[in-house]
């Protein structure tokens, strides 16, 4: 997906906004990097760029890995 959408490689540091290594930081400040990233992105014209937000959810393949995985929320919802 990422290669198809955006084109670049699928493990591509490139492909995310905000990558955390979570050995090396605190959970605390883990929350508030990421709390303050939602908030800035918020207050941003961010609009005109894809996001997660406009990825049309496959239902076979939602109920597939539901099923597997034992998860049953509602995935559509925002």
């Amino acid at each position: 997906f990422v290669e198809e959408f955006y084109g670049i490689s699928w493990n591509s540091a490139r492909a995310f906004d905000l990558v955390i290594n979570t050995d090396k930081v605190s959970f605390d400040l883990t929350q508030n990097l990421v709390v303050n990233c939602v908030k800035a992105l918020e207050t941003s014209s961010m609009s005109e760029k894809p996001t997660t937000h406009i990825i049309e959810v496959d239902s076979v393949l939602r109920d597939a890995i539901s099923e597997v995985l034992g998860c049953h929320l509602d995935h559509n919802s925002d």
